[in-house]
């Protein structure tokens, strides 16, 4: 699954969005987490103005993530 937002909007310039790419995760019995490792993805959206001197209309940074896959309510 992919959740994108975006951080950033500019009807001149164009927009910055983030999308994390979200592995489905099967728990092994009786474990409640697991590690795992995905990655995040930030384009730049360029239009009008800002493509001036930019060959291409998007760019993209990837990040490299890790963290937790847990059973159980989110915590507040």
């Amino acid at each position: 699954m992919i959740v994108s937002v975006t951080l950033v909007e500019s009807v001149d310039t164009g927009s910055t969005t983030f999308s994390l790419l979200v592995p489905d995760v099967q728990l092994p019995d009786q474990q409640t987490s697991v590690f795992i490792r995905t990655e995040g993805i930030t384009t730049v959206h360029r239009v009008f103005v800002a493509l001036i001197g930019h060959p291409q209309a998007e760019t993209y940074t990837v990040t490299a993530l890790d963290g937790t896959a847990a059973v159980g309510p989110l915590p507040l």
